[in-house]
């Protein structure tokens, strides 16, 4: 890019300062000042500064985040109680919203290609992803980073086979390192493309309208939050299982695959089951269940393909699974609990189960709004208690947050399935109305003169 652009280089917080006037100018409602689409806009631009001091001010960022999060998580727990929630236009029309959806993801795509430092958790776990397709048995890891289970290395398999195709013939094999960076950078964008393209059906299927579905995508690429995680493989994936998953809920099967390939990717996403299941009457849920239990059989199979022998395999299937974040003890990992007792832990964690239940039970057959609310919040309430950098993994949430923003009502949904009905032209809200009102020489229905008859000659009397 230095080649096209000499000394191109966009900071975060210079990408912060940029973004912001451009998500306020095109989604807040300046008309409507006081209306729940202009708060959860401030909410979702109040995540920022947290994730922009998280390595020079860490207390102050990880206390901000948790302000926030307490505050986004009361705003999604009530979100079945806010009924009046009329759709409201973008400040852009949705050609508009596309092209600058467009852009900014092409600018996400060179800031992921021209980042310096990757991620130590997407390098392992494109690591994990060449060695399953060259069938290479790896030693046994122990570590304090950020676990990953055997999904992301099944996920990130296309990034390797692009990888190659993008490299000269060869050169992965002689430099190894190198094509595992080509691989990172390949699979971050492919797992934002993922992310959006989901997120822009999704919408699309609950609201039954493309433009909001545009301007959904549009958001979470505008967004600032999106471009500081760009290159977390392993938060932005997972969040596009689950979106996908919410986009085909109709299909137990396809749901069941996404989401059992997200609890496969990272431990956290298992919490979701009890909700999902609710959701589903007695077949879907075997059938969902059933793709659970499928998915779970390729992931050991796929652990099986990089084990030496038996030992290896049981240890791989054990180590898969991030059971630390289950035991309350010192994880040295930076986050909010790094320099507190962990014994403050349980009671958060006793919270986040009856919340859990909560939810739960609160669920009703079929009820998409609670769905998506409880697992966007579910998602948000593990950060409380999370022991690595509590706070700061908002992409797993963000866009199941995104879609509680934009969906509407139940009532506005039956009125818009519904016919409308005739209503005299004086008492409908349309703009055609104001202008047969100014111009009422160009209506359609303006009184014209009356013509005198034309007189008719009398028949003849035969």
């Amino acid at each position: 890019m230095e080649s096209i652009l000499p000394e191109y280089r966009l900071d975060p917080a210079t990408w912060c300062y940029l973004s912001l006037p451009l998500v306020i100018a095109v989604f807040f409602r300046f008309r409507r000042v006081w209306s729940l689409r202009n708060f959860d806009l401030l909410l979702l631009l109040s995540v920022t500064p947290g994730l922009l001091f998280v390595e020079s001010h860490p207390t102050l960022a990880y206390t901000w985040l948790f302000g926030i999060s307490a505050v986004v998580l009361g705003r999604l727990l009530c979100d079945g109680l806010l009924n009046r929630r009329p759709r409201l236009p973008q400040n852009l029309n949705p050609p508009g919203l596309l092209f600058l959806a467009i852009v900014a993801t092409g600018l996400i795509a060179v800031e992921i290609a021209t980042e310096d430092r990757l991620p130590t958790d997407t390098i392992a776990t494109l690591g994990r992803a060449q060695d399953l397709v060259e069938r290479r048995a790896r030693p046994d890891e122990t570590g304090e980073s950020e676990s990953v289970g055997p999904a992301g290395a099944v996920l990130a398999t296309p990034a390797v086979g692009l990888s190659r195709v993008v490299m000269p013939p060869g050169a992965a094999e002689r430099n190894v390192d190198f094509a595992v960076t080509i691989s990172a950078r390949i699979a971050a964008i492919l797992s934002q493309l993922a992310v959006l393209v989901g997120l822009v059906f999704a919408t699309r299927m609950l609201t039954g309208d493309s433009s909001i579905g545009i301007a959904a995508g549009a958001l979470y690429v505008l967004l600032p939050c999106t471009a500081l995680q760009a290159v977390e493989v392993n938060r932005v994936l997972p969040a596009g299982l689950l979106i996908w998953a919410v986009a085909l809920r109709d299909r137990p099967v396809a749901a069941g695959l996404l989401l059992g390939l997200a609890c496969g990717m990272i431990f956290c996403p298992i919490f979701l089951l009890p909700l999902w299941l609710r959701y589903y009457g007695r077949k879907e849920m075997l059938k969902f269940s059933a793709a659970l239990v499928f998915t779970a059989a390729l992931l050991a199979a796929s652990l099986a393909l990089t084990a030496v022998d038996a030992d290896s395999f049981v240890r791989q299937v054990i180590g898969s699974i991030d059971w630390k974040i289950l035991r309350f003890e010192g994880v040295d990992a930076g986050g909010f609990w790094s320099n507190r007792p962990q014994v403050y832990r349980i009671p958060v964690f006793t919270v986040f189960v009856i919340l859990l239940i909560g939810v739960t039970v609160k669920m009703r057959r079929g009820a998409t709004e609670t769905l998506l609310a409880g697992s966007a919040a579910i998602m948000l309430a593990i950060q409380f208690w999370y022991p690595r950098g509590g706070g700061i993994y908002v992409l797993w949430y963000l866009p199941l947050w995104i879609l509680v923003v934009f969906r509407p009502s139940r009532e506005s949904r039956q009125r818009s399935k519904s016919p409308p009905r005739a209503s005299p032209a004086h008492m409908t809200e349309d703009s055609s109305a104001g202008w047969n009102n100014v111009y009422p020489s160009e209506r359609s229905d303006a009184r014209q003169p009356r013509r005198k008859p034309e007189s008719q000659p009398l028949p003849s009397k035969t």
